[in-house]
């Protein structure tokens, strides 16, 4: 388990030890004694990285399975607009929701079609 945990934290999110325990609320020196198996990882911290990070809780386990669970799209907007309402940082993302709500609808649909072509360019030059 401890190996799944650190290969999450370094390889797939990309983030330091104390970046990843405050997100799921413990300390970094707690994240390092987890991933050398120091200490033992509870259920509480398991739950929090499963819902965290939407994280298969029985992958995180047995290291069986898919590494991530499927949201529905609509949970995944609500996910991700929590994530965006609590972080300080994401200040422009909560303004670009703001104007868009108060666009009519055909400045929505070019602003749609905006968007979409810039993900197209981005995916293109991937």
């Amino acid at each position: 388990m401890n190996e799944r945990i650190k290969y999450l934290r370094k390889e797939i999110f990309k983030m330091s030890q104390d970046e990843f325990g405050n997100r799921i609320g413990i300390s970094r020196s707690n994240v390092a004694n987890i991933e050398i198996g120091r200490i033992n990882i509870t259920d509480r911290v398991l739950s929090d990285i499963s819902s965290e990070f939407n994280v298969n809780e029985h992958w995180l386990r047995t290291g069986e399975g898919d590494m991530f669970l499927t949201l529905p799209p609509e949970d995944e907007y609500i996910k991700a607009a929590a994530e965006i309402s609590k972080d300080p940082d994401d200040e422009i993302i909560r303004q670009i929701i703001i104007e868009y709500w108060k666009l009519n609808p055909e400045g929505k649909k070019h602003l749609k079609e905006f968007i979409h072509n810039i993900i197209q360019n981005i995916n293109k030059e991937e």
